[in-house]
């Protein structure tokens, strides 16, 4: 079994680049650089010990995180990239924009699994809370809704 390669220079710039364009608070950059590496550890530190995120005190919002993205990465260890998606919420936060990922893996690169989350901001931009959602499609398709747009969790 492969183990997962950090990070490299090239790739950090270019998600913090990605991020700091969508207005990025330094939390919201490192859980985008998290879940485009499939690495909870990485928004670890930036988690306040206090924060609440999607119902669950840091520690446990961090082993979800992981189990997840482990979970997507055993399923092609070997070769993938995760790349930022237009995705929207269809249902409780109602065509509201997503920090959504789409995962591309085997020799080809073939998108195989997605995920979103909804980032829930306070006035000044930054994060109050982290919520996984499970059921979403892409943005392009707003007009043009197909089940098989929708992903389910």
């Amino acid at each position: 079994m492969s183990i997962k390669t950090k990070i490299s220079i090239e790739r950090k710039v270019e998600i913090e680049k990605i991020a700091k364009e969508k207005g990025a608070d330094l939390l919201q950059q490192k859980f985008i650089e998290a879940a485009m590496e499939l690495d909870a550890s990485i928004v670890e530190p930036f988690i306040p010990e206090d924060m609440m995120l999607q119902d669950f005190d840091k520690y446990r919002f961090l082993v979800f995180l992981k189990d997840m993205f482990d979970s997507i990465w055993h399923k092609h260890p070997e070769n993938y990239r995760v790349e930022l998606a237009n995705f929207q919420c269809s249902n409780c936060n109602f065509k509201k924009p997503l920090a959504g990922f789409e995962v591309f893996a085997g020799e080809e690169l073939k998108a195989f699994e997605r995920f979103a989350f909804y980032v829930e901001t306070d006035d000044n931009g930054t994060t109050k809370d982290i919520y996984i959602c499970n059921y979403f499609h892409r943005k392009e398709n707003e007009h043009k809704v197909h089940k098989d747009d929708f992903m389910y969790f």
